[in-house]
């Protein structure tokens, strides 16, 4: 296996990283507030943190389709690698009261609520905020991420069995 199958891939992760970013950076109101306001530097830390939390979205959500139409030609190494990806996400959620470290920090370098989540494409297109609940009190989104996450985890988990014990 060669890994030009993995250049459609890369390919999307780069055009969705920067189509998104520079439309959350457009349309987000605490962007155009907060980069008016900070230095040119404290701007710079604001959008490598937003592309680098943008390519891991990606990385998370975008991946387990792409291994599974390219079943056949993907190495089982990829998908333990992906396994990894899987369990590390909730697990680091978990350990920081279901919020995520970059999401934290873009939010207190953009001077607002920690309780706003990550905006996702649908967020972005439809120009609203989204809300983290706490471990105790997930909110829709919450849920179904994390549904999202323990179902790819599984298929993943079957799958790298199904590789090893047909050494595909």
């Amino acid at each position: 296996m060669s890994l030009s199958v993995f250049k459609p891939y890369f390919t999307f992760m780069v055009a969705y990283v920067i189509l998104f970013s520079a439309l959350e950076v457009i349309k987000n109101k605490h962007y155009n507030n907060s980069l008016k306001k900070q230095s040119l530097f404290i701007n710079i830390q604001i959008i490598l943190l937003l592309l680098i939390h943008t390519a891991v979205y990606v990385a998370i959500y975008f991946t387990f389709p792409f291994l599974l139409y390219n079943f056949n030609k993907i190495k089982v190494i990829y998908f333990i690698m992906y396994l990894g990806l899987l369990i590390l996400v909730p697990l680091h959620w978990y350990t920081n009261a279901n919020k995520c470290w970059s999401t934290i920090t873009q939010n207190k370098m953009l001077g607002i609520s920690e309780d706003i989540g990550f905006r996702d494409f649908i967020s972005i297109i439809l120009d609203i905020d989204t809300e983290s609940g706490t471990l105790k009190e997930m909110t829709l989104r919450d849920k179904l991420y994390y549904g999202y996450l323990i179902s790819s985890l599984l298929i993943v988990f079957l799958s790298i069995i199904y590789k090893l014990a047909y050494k595909k």
